[in-house]
């Protein structure tokens, strides 16, 4: 493995703890706080903000997978050695 290649595993492993703690925070700091307020309104709440919290967090892992990509890309004139 290339230089390149160790550098998007340090990178997909921190943007995995980066996205489980994004994750965390959205249920227990956003949901979950909504829903235990026990209103009618902070119910519908917590609903709206985890269904917008999951499109949001697919989108950002989107683009933290793209990101790790790039740095596995193998060029033409590239060879993989062990």
């Amino acid at each position: 493995m290339s230089s390149t290649h160790l550098f998007g595993a340090a990178k997909a492993v921190s943007y995995t703890i980066l996205f489980i703690a994004a994750v965390a925070v959205l249920f227990r700091g956003v949901v979950n706080t909504l829903w235990g307020s026990g209103s009618e309104l902070g119910l519908l709440g917590a609903v709206g903000a985890a269904a917008l919290g999951v499109l949001g967090l697919a989108w950002f892992a989107m683009v933290l997978v793209k990101d790790v990509a790039k740095h596995f890309i193998i060029e033409k004139d590239e060879t993989i050695h062990d």
